[in-house]
């Protein structure tokens, strides 16, 4: 469903100029492993799906910033406690662990980096980033935190101060606007970022070390 009311978004786009309609093709080919994972109910990243080095070059190409090091955490149980601690405080304990640690999350950087580039490509629909980024939220974004809460083991229950959920959507929503735009430089710049979201997903800089990033994989 999600895939489908994208797809009638875009219709209009996907006719006329060839390149613009060939971003937009590899823009959904790179979201499609995303909204299969929104559809199915259950975000459940691969084990050994990506490498740090590889985390690392996404988030760099789609930030512009360099990425000295990955901190690979378990989205299963990030934060190993005893079982006699119940759920809500343990919930608690890592959303507070996750929140300290992290100074700006990838959601945050990116709409630094792109919203103003995002909004002046749509010189002849100056209202369509508005319209694409309701409908990525509402479409994807409801599916995939749904999907994040029901997959994601221990960090589950309410949503987290690192918000997994935006981490996920602002990717999707700027990659498209970009495709649609004709923008073929940025579309390179996030293709990876969001390709590599199905394996793992990147949070934020630490706090102390703005270049070393936590990243939640299996």
């Amino acid at each position: 469903m999600a895939k489908k009311s994208l797809y009638r978004l875009l219709g209009s786009y996907l006719v006329g100029a060839g390149e613009r309609r060939a971003l937009i093709v590899r823009a959904l080919a790179a979201v499609g492993p995303l909204l299969r994972k929104a559809a199915s109910g259950k975000f459940v990243l691969p084990v050994g799906g990506a490498s740090e080095a590889a985390i690392a070059a996404a988030i760099a190409s789609a930030t512009g910033r360099p990425v000295a090091g990955i901190v690979s955490v378990s989205a299963a149980d990030p934060l190993p406690l005893p079982d006699w601690i119940p759920d809500p405080t343990r919930a608690e304990i890592i959303g507070r662990a996750f929140g300290d640690s992290l100074d700006r999350g990838l959601d945050a950087i990116l709409h630094e980096r792109f919203q103003r580039d995002a909004e002046r490509n749509f010189g002849l629909d100056a209202g369509f980033p508005r319209l694409l980024e309701r409908t990525v939220r509402a479409v994807v974004g409801e599916a995939l935190a749904r999907a994040v809460d029901a997959g994601f083991g221990r960090i589950g229950g309410r949503q987290p101060p690192f918000r997994i959920s935006d981490n996920l959507i602002a990717p999707i929503f700027y990659l498209l606007a970009f495709a649609v735009a004709g923008d073929a430089a940025r579309v390179a710049e996030l293709e990876p970022l969001v390709v590599i979201l199905a394996a793992a997903v990147p949070l934020g800089q630490l706090r102390r070390r703005g270049d070393v990033w936590l990243a939640l994989v299996a």
